[in-house]
């Protein structure tokens, strides 16, 4: 069995250290975790195939912290549901890009519209909410959201090129 040696592969996008084990022979490559998936910086990492059947590391948003991130903007919305609409949306967007800029990269589309799909869902609770009075209609929430949008989901580091 031929010695085996460690490298240290920097990963600039999360800029982290992964560790492979990598022997003389290019075609004895021992993969990390042969069959299981884990997390690391936010991301479930999963070993997957392209449609060549190539093996390529699929990054996914890991559901803990998936739902953590609900969790605190939930919390987040529900303090801050009183002020105007406009200047909370303005706050949620810097939040919102934030989270796209870290989370946004190839083959995560589906985490990011998620977690947008539940931030639509979460603001017209909470804005719902505001009143016993006056009920907010889905018609008013689209005129609201037309005049001031909520950021869409963007990808912005592609990883497979």
């Amino acid at each position: 069995m031929p010695d085996k040696k460690f490298y240290i592969l920097l990963c600039p996008y999360q800029l982290c250290y992964l560790i492979f084990k990598i022997s003389f022979n290019l075609n004895d490559i021992i993969n990390f975790p042969v069959t299981e998936n884990f997390d690391f910086l936010g991301f479930t990492l999963i070993n997957g195939m392209t449609m060549t059947g190539k093996y390529r590391v699929v990054y996914r948003t890991s559901k803990k912290k998936l739902k953590a991130k609900k969790q605190a903007v939930k919390e987040w919305l529900w303090k801050n549901m009183h002020g105007k609409p406009s200047d909370i949306i303005e706050k949620l967007n810097r939040k919102l890009i934030g989270h796209y800029a870290y989370y946004g990269i190839s083959g995560n589309w589906e985490g990011l519209l998620k977690f947008y799909r539940y931030i639509l869902t979460a603001f017209y609770k909470a804005l719902t909410r505001r009143s016993q009075r006056a009920y907010l209609t889905i018609k008013r929430y689209y005129s609201l959201l037309k005049k001031h949008p909520i950021a869409l989901p963007k990808l912005y580091v592609n990883i497979w090129t």
